[in-house]
């Protein structure tokens, strides 16, 4: 397999993580709104979301992020193996995303990437959530790090609210940000009609729910 071939792969499998991801989300959220039919899903449902912040929320939220930290591994690793990166290794904290994307890539990715706010403020709160059970601290304050933002010192210590429609916006924005990195890195590099590869992957049945289109269709 071709080296534009084989980060094609990564690149679909990852995006139907995030459509069978969502898809999960979806028939959570069903099930809970069905949850006032008596019997044994109704007493399911309440024991596993008793509330906006249930443990079992968290751990959903967790698992929406590794997707983008496994993405990240993989797409990077095999990147690396053709061309020679300057910072070789992707962690997941914002300011060493932004730096790691930069001196690679060029790519200013707090300005250029439409949805970064919204993708740095999922992974601070994976790590709260991981690190301090999901109540603020001053690590999460300092991983946001927005000036004007509503989260003051006197919150520390309160749980952060958290939903399913939440986690289905923070799945929906690592699809979008996978999709920006694959479109950018490849452009970056000339790679030619990576876009006919991709379909032509596409079309292979494993794939069948990933739009073959979805580089010229999402809007990043």
């Amino acid at each position: 397999m071709e080296f534009e071939e084989r980060l094609s792969v990564i690149f679909l499998e990852f995006i139907k993580q995030t459509i069978d991801f969502d898809f999960f989300i979806d028939q959570m959220i069903k099930l809970i709104e069905d949850q006032r039919e008596e019997g044994f899903w109704e007493d399911f449902t309440k024991s596993i979301v008793k509330d906006q912040n249930s443990l079992f929320l968290k751990i959903v939220h967790i698992y929406s992020i590794t997707i983008f930290e496994t993405f990240n591994r993989e797409f990077f690793t095999e990147l690396n193996k053709e061309k020679t990166l300057s910072k070789k290794k992707f962690k997941t904290t914002p300011s060493k995303i932004l730096k790691f994307f930069q001196n690679n890539f060029q790519i200013d990715l707090e300005k250029e990437f439409k949805l970064w706010e919204d993708l740095k403020e999922n992974i601070c709160r994976r790590n709260v959530i991981a690190h301090n059970t999901g109540k603020i601290d001053q690590s999460y304050i300092d991983c946001i790090n927005r000036p004007n933002s509503d989260i003051k010192d006197k919150k520390i210590g309160i749980e952060i609210k958290h939903n399913l429609e939440y986690i289905k916006k923070s799945n929906d924005t690592v699809g979008k940000y996978i999709v920006y990195t694959f479109k950018n890195i490849t452009k970056f590099y000339g790679f030619i009609d990576i876009e006919s590869i991709v379909r032509s992957i596409a079309i292979n049945g494993y794939f069948d729910d990933v739009n073959p289109d979805l580089l010229d269709d999402v809007d990043i």
